[in-house]
């Protein structure tokens, strides 16, 4: 039998009961941190709170300093596997990272969203490389994870502004049409994806 992941409106809650179910308290940041960083699988989810538990002894609070110590950001870890395979001078390794990604139960909504915020730290990291900035200067800038950023430092460095700029808008205008039941959430993240590996071969 399938079973669907929790939606995303009640994962919050979810999180908070498992949580207490151990006595515990999360901060909602906490909360948020771990539904960014986490798989939306309430199996997983709570395996990362039963990780959090023993990190916090002798305390019972979860904090936000808590997740991001202890919590990998694996999404963002398959989200780099997808650009960096676009960066490829071989189209079927991105459709095979991307097919990969499918039939590992990752919802279309979930990659587009994601897209979204992978392009918007792309548009910030472009914006300080053309001020002459460091990868250092972006952290700063930003409070997510080290690693990540400085990923996408380097990234930032395969495409021109404008193409970010165009790529982040595509996004944005996708998001809205599925949420509008204009289209297919696979089929936007298909295209958008192809859209790029074509603008890479021209």
């Amino acid at each position: 039998m399938r079973y669907e992941p929790p939606r995303r409106s009640d994962r919050a809650g979810w999180v908070r009961k498992l949580a207490e179910e151990r006595g515990l308290t999360i901060t909602p940041a906490a909360v948020r941190l771990l539904l960014e960083r986490a798989d939306p699988d309430l199996r997983l989810l709570e395996q990362e709170i039963v990780k959090l538990a023993l990190f916090a002894l002798p305390s019972t609070r979860i904090d936000e300093d808590a997740v991001r110590a202890l919590v990998s950001d694996s999404r963002e870890e398959e989200i780099f596997a997808l650009t960096d395979a676009l960066s490829s001078p071989r189209p079927g390794e991105v459709a095979g990272v991307l097919q990969s990604l499918l039939d590992a139960g990752r919802e279309p909504t979930w990659l587009l969203y994601t897209l979204v915020s992978h392009w918007r730290r792309l548009l910030q990291a472009r914006a300080v490389r053309d001020r002459g900035g460091s990868v250092a200067d972006l952290q700063a800038r930003l409070s997510e994870h080290p690693f990540v950023l400085e990923k996408a430092f380097r990234q930032a460095a395969d495409y021109s502004a404008a193409e970010l700029d165009r790529g982040f808008h595509d996004l944005l205008k996708l998001e809205e049409q599925i949420k509008l039941g204009e289209l297919d959430a696979r089929l936007a993240v298909e295209g958008f994806i192809l859209e790029q590996v074509l603008g890479a071969a021209r």
